[in-house]
């Protein structure tokens, strides 16, 4: 028979005996641990009310049950392509085929050969295929042209608390969890912890952290009353009940001098607490000597987890997966995964902007991955935090989808921690993650990925909830990254202000092409006005044309 068809064949066939063992509770879940839990609490990006946790007796069941067998089928694409290639022996000719099991299609060009990124064309009779979406203009902004003002300064403003450069920030109406206790113990840092209505107050959290007196120092709990005090533009133009409450934490932060945010969720714990410090360094400018190795790539867009060598827990076997958020019509592709061993250590840490690390046991994957393929997964931890050796940075053009839950911002890049609030928290830091990587190359910065110092432990899911919720990524993640990459801000952005301007500008755009709605375009605004009002430096352009 044909080899393919027998390897796609044994595939599918393994999905059905994985899904009639379904019923089988996933023992090394936090469901066990905290059964009382309910999923639906959490207010990020994984969690939202209309969630239904596949939860029997208080378990949780990792794999769906056997009414989602025609499911598995019609997303095994990605799944079946990844174990067909054990079978296989890995015998693809993709440049990478002994990074992960997976056979990749395509030659890997050389960029100086590669042509331009041409937008997908629907291909067939859209009656029985479908409609692709495409990044044009269906709607023009009425509103005026944004007006700087020179702003009063942050002196205006007595602040109360801080003390620290570098701050992480958390949303919750949880109980304080094992990684805010982390957090807090840290001597060099400050928490802000933004609660949302249902949230504990101010008096039952402190009271449940039993902090020191240096913690109490370092540490504040923000509930709806201590938010409602605040002065920032922001405050009313976020909705409650929503992940874009963790916007507050970020301003509160920025007006107390933070120089390092670590941007987070309180499901994932860290690996070593100590290295966390470490890590920022990356981020912080004092490391300007350090140099990190940049893949060398030329894609549009890559997927950095084959590069860390994804495997399942315990027994070690390699698997193929991809983050949230990554355009589904790349996965296939040799030049959507380069391979570490061919970076060069050649950038300055100095101009990484935002450093993101991949996650063990329960990493931030899509809903189609987690109805077809195995978790849990782990991924190796070679090197020392500031090893040359434990991260990487993308070049200039090429992008990857990144996440709210385990990312260090430096100085020169938050501006860009502002989360919508118009869509889906499921999309929303996926989103955001796109905008910044296009704006932050205006000011010669970029992303960076690294080596696990995280373990998320995630609440039981919904898998068909999220796979719902997720849907503009499936849909629209790889023509927004095409249209991203053509995108350059008009000749009014120079000057002083010229990075303002260019943010509004990109804000504004993605309203008229139907990506964000206007409440994100007036949010946008605020956020930019409260920055300048607490004397945030906003980074200079590069240049015009460069990008």
């Amino acid at each position: 028979p044909d080899p393919a068809l027998a390897r796609a064949g044994a595939a599918l066939l393994r999905r059905v005996l994985l899904a009639r063992r379904a019923t089988r509770p996933y023992s090394s879940h936090r469901a066990l641990a905290r059964p009382q839990t309910p999923s639906h609490g959490r207010m990020d990006e994984d969690e939202d009310e209309e969630a239904t946790p596949l939860v029997s007796g208080g378990q949780r069941r990792e794999r769906s049950t056997p009414f989602l067998l025609p499911l598995f089928a019609a997303l095994a694409v990605g799944s079946a392509a990844g174990l067909a290639g054990y079978a296989a022996g890995r015998a693809g000719t993709a440049s990478n085929a002994g990074t992960a099991p997976f056979e990749c299609t395509g030659a890997v060009s050389a960029c100086s050969l590669r042509p331009p990124a041409a937008a997908q064309r629907n291909i067939g009779s859209e009656g029985t295929s479908g409609r692709l979406w495409q990044p044009t203009v269906v709607r023009r902004f009425n509103g005026s042209a944004l007006q700087l003002r020179p702003p009063e300064r942050a002196s205006a403003r007595p602040v109360e608390g801080g003390g620290c450069d570098k701050w992480a920030v958390i949303t919750t109406i949880f109980a304080p969890t094992k990684l805010v206790r982390q957090l807090v113990a840290l001597e060099d840092w400050c928490v802000v912890v933004v609660g949302d209505r249902k949230a504990q107050s101010e008096e039952q959290y402190v009271r449940a952290l039993q902090l020191s007196e240096s913690g109490r120092r370092r540490f504040t709990y923000l509930d709806e009353g201590a938010q409602r005090r605040l002065r920032f533009n922001i405050i009313e133009k976020l909705p409650w009940d929503h992940f874009g409450r963790k916007n507050v934490g970020f301003m509160y932060a920025l007006e107390r001098g933070a120089n390092v945010v670590y941007d987070t969720d309180d499901d994932n714990e860290l690996l070593d607490a100590s290295s966390l410090s470490a890590w920022a360094g990356l981020c912080v400018g004092s490391r300007t000597q350090l140099l990190m190795r940049e893949l060398s790539t030329c894609a549009d867009s890559i997927n950095p987890y084959p590069a860390f060598g994804a495997r399942w827990e315990g027994n070690g076997r390699p698997q193929f997966m991809w983050p949230r958020g990554f355009p589904l019509e790349s996965l296939r592709s040799c030049e959507s995964m380069p391979e570490r061993r061919n970076s060069t250590p050649t950038v300055a840490a100095s101009a990484v902007g935002v450093l993101q690390s991949v996650a063990n046991h329960d990493p931030d994957v899509d809903a189609i991955y987690r109805l077809s393929s195995h978790l849990p997964i782990d991924f190796p931890r070679k090197h020392a935090p500031l090893d040359a050796g434990a991260s990487f940075a993308l070049p200039f053009k090429t992008m990857a989808p990144y996440n709210a839950q385990a990312t260090l911002w430096g100085r020169l890049a938050l501006w860009g921690l502002l989360l919508p609030i118009s869509v889906h928290g499921r999309v929303s830091d996926i989103w955001r993650g796109y905008f910044v990587q296009r704006l932050m190359w205006l000011t010669g910065q970029r992303l960076a990925f690294a080596e696990p110092w995280v373990r998320q432990i995630r609440n039981p899911h919904s898998y068909l909830a999220d796979f719902q919720s997720e849907g503009p990524l499936y849909l629209r993640a790889g023509p927004l990254v095409r249209w991203l990459l053509s995108w350059n801000p008009s000749p009014r952005a120079i000057g002083k202000f010229g990075f303002v301007y260019a943010i509004d500008e990109l804000s504004v755009a993605l309203y008229e092409i139907g990506v964000i709605e206007l409440a994100d375009v007036e949010l946008q605004r605020a956020w930019l006005s409260d920055l300048l009002v607490i004397g945030y430096d906003f980074p200079e352009l590069v240049g015009p044309g460069v990008f």
